[in-house]
């Protein structure tokens, strides 16, 4: 499916929009989404650049889920999610808010592409923020990015979980 049109209309369904937030992270327990908006702009500064998500969706748990198709590689992508990420949080805090509430609205920023970003062949790629000299030791801040590479037969990484 490449179509932006088919796959605003098909996300659009709260019931199919869940089933596909599931499937892409079977790591979490994921609610029915209540609020699943196509094509959600959000703007920021006067002249800062404004961000158009595919699907904008959010579950009863407090978490953000952004569904994004890409056809094109722009060879942008992780830039592309590291602005998503901050565009998010700007929906999520309102003026006086404690930054410490965002820990209570984790993001997930899900891009479908038809290319392998990463040229490793893997089917999924996830990343959350790291520490460099211990992988074991996250950030704890809620950001959260997967990728999937449409184009391959399924190679997932040797220590992912299965898809199943």
């Amino acid at each position: 499916m490449t179509s932006d049109l088919i796959f605003e209309m098909v996300m659009q369904n709260p019931t199919l929009c869940t089933e596909l937030v599931q499937r892409a992270l079977p790591e979490l327990e994921v609610g029915p989404l209540h609020l699943v908006n196509p094509q959600q702009d959000v703007h920021s500064a006067l002249l800062a650049r404004a961000v158009r998500y595919d699907i904008y969706a959010q579950d009863e748990a407090g978490r953000t889920f952004v569904l994004e198709m890409q056809v094109k590689d722009e060879r942008d992508l992780a830039e592309r999610i590291r602005y998503y990420q901050g565009m998010m949080d700007q929906l999520l805090l309102r003026s006086g808010d404690s930054y410490r509430q965002l820990a209570t609205f984790p993001t997930y920023v899900i891009f479908f592409c038809q290319f392998d970003y990463y040229g490793r062949g893997w089917a999924r790629y996830r990343f959350e923020d790291r520490e460099i000299t211990d992988p074991l030791m996250t950030a704890h801040n809620g950001q959260h990015s997967v990728i999937f590479n449409a184009t391959t037969t399924f190679a997932p990484a040797p220590w992912a979980p299965s898809l199943t």
